[in-house]
């Protein structure tokens, strides 16, 4: 042959050009069919195009199988449409490495029993975030024991499922061939994840409770147990804590520590669905006995909107509460808190924090006539504190309190004695408004024999007396505060 290894086409069309062309004698013929099978063995077999499994719980895009999404309760489709992350596709080449590796890599920090700073509500949430960027997550997906026709995780409803319903559904699906190939893997892989995301104290502590191939529902299912019980028990146990709750027995009267404590508590009894209707006025009410004047007094008047809240969402359902354009709840209650506390701490109003220790200054509404006059004998005594770092609110000035501002000299250049009358105590005319705002506060005047002053929480037909708990009479809450302000109450946060 003149040319060598021509493809199988062209000599096929060669051959039979050259057959018709002339006739060949049959040696010609056998020798021409000799090199053609010749070439199609050079050439080896023609590849064909190999589709790979369609999974249950996923879908093929560009020819790689990608897993993930929630499942439909007959377990035959995901709601996700892609993707939801390039691990979740599962390759067939050495890209499988990589992302198994990342599939694999385990938490950080290790999960651990009692972290006060890394609780299981933030290890699921954690948890679930990583199940769902690699394709893992469908297999944590059950029906709902009470509603077989809608589908609830493990991660954010694992109080809704009894003892053994995860095991017992992952067994019959198993069994059943309800579970792929890919949803078998990902139950070995996402237990493999777990386990090495796990503290090795409570690897050990957990241990005696494992099978030899436990799934990883079943071994989240088994750190949830062994980290709190889901008795009624104890989550009235965890109501009773939220209530007790006090910002006087955090460091510094620091919020956001208490913010943080408060809203695991809300998390795990919402999980539960155990959270209280009126859990938003426990919080408000543990929010309106900070030390803090301005503080406390804000969350007095947010108590009056909180309760008309409730009053407008009784008796209607989570999802036509949570609509209602005034909607409170306790994670905003929390943003709210924080935000105020900020606020005051950058303006250095938020006295507590400056020592990070009780400062003394007890919540005036509520203490006792002994606690009482406990404070005014303590603002009593002169001063040795040292005032080089107090900025003065009236001049701005270093070195002072506002009320020793020389601003309120007289032409002597001696401030004003501290015996002047008190604004506190100084009436309105008849036809003058019975409310005054003072540094952002709003007082009102009460007018009662026993008060005579303006104050920060009524007006004279709603001047208050002791109530059934023992909390001051109104007037003695008065004179409490009328004696911090007498000492230096510009700056009455850092006392």
């Amino acid at each position: 042959m003149a040319e060598a290894n021509p493809d199988i086409a062209g000599l096929t069309a060669l051959v039979q050009q050259l057959l018709a062309e002339r006739e060949l004698d049959r040696r010609e013929r056998d020798q021409v069919a000799l090199e053609l099978e010749r070439a199609r063995q050079a050439a080896g077999p023609v590849p064909s195009v190999i589709q790979p499994t369609l999974p249950k719980i996923g879908g093929i895009s560009n020819g790689v199988v990608w897993v993930g999404g929630e499942p439909n309760v007959s377990w035959t489709e995901t709601k996700n449409l892609e993707p939801r992350s390039a691990y979740c596709r599962r390759h067939t080449t050495d890209k499988d490495l990589k992302v198994l590796e990342y599939m694999l890599k385990p938490h950080v920090p290790k999960f651990k029993r009692d972290d006060p700073l890394f609780p299981l509500v933030s290890f699921a949430s954690d948890v679930e975030t990583h199940m769902e960027l690699t394709g893992m997550d469908s297999v944590f997906w059950f029906a709902d024991p009470t509603d077989s026709t809608q589908m609830l995780n493990v991660f954010t409803s694992h109080s809704r499922f009894p003892e053994n319903y995860v095991a017992q559904e992952v067994s019959r699906k198993v069994k059943n061939g309800i579970y792929d190939k890919y949803d078998i893997q990902n139950l070995e892989f996402s237990a493999n994840y777990l386990r090495e995301s796990l503290d090795v104290t409570l690897r050990g502590d957990i241990r005696g409770l494992l099978r030899a191939k436990i799934t990883g529902p079943e071994l989240f299912m088994t750190v949830v147990s062994e980290i709190q019980s889901s008795s009624v028990r104890s989550y009235r146990a965890k109501e009773r804590q939220l209530e007790s709750m006090s910002l006087k027995t955090y460091p510094g009267e620091n919020v956001k520590t208490l913010t943080r404590d408060i809203a695991n508590i809300c998390d795990e009894l919402d999980r539960a669905g155990r959270l209280p209707e009126d859990i938003i006025l426990t919080i408000v009410n543990i929010y309106a006995k900070s030390s803090v004047e301005e503080f406390r007094i804000y969350f007095i008047g947010r108590r009056v909107e909180v309760e008309r809240f409730l009053k407008k969402s009784s008796g209607k359902s989570q999802d036509v509460v949570r609509a209602m354009d005034d909607y409170i709840g306790y994670k905003e209650m929390g943003l709210e808190a924080n935000s105020q506390y900020q606020s005051l701490i950058d303006s250095g109003n938020y006295g507590p924090a400056a020592t990070a220790n009780d400062t003394g200054d007890a919540p005036h509404a509520y203490m006792t006539k002994t606690e009482t006059d406990a404070l005014i004998q303590q603002k009593l005594k002169p001063s040795t504190r040292d005032t080089s770092t107090i900025k003065c609110f009236k001049c701005g000035k270093m070195g002072h309190f506002a009320n020793k501002c020389p601003d309120n000299a007289g032409p002597s250049g001696v401030p004003a004695p501290t015996g002047a009358p008190n604004w506190k105590k100084v009436a309105p005319a008849a036809t003058d408004e019975q409310t005054k705002t003072v540094e952002e506060v709003k007082y009102y005047w009460c007018d009662h024999p026993n008060c005579k002053r303006w104050n920060p929480s009524h007006l004279t037909d709603s001047h208050g007396r002791r109530d059934t708990d023992g909390n001051l009479l109104q007037e003695e809450a008065n004179a409490a505060v009328d004696v911090a302000t007498e000492t230096p109450s510009g700056n009455l946060g850092a006392w």
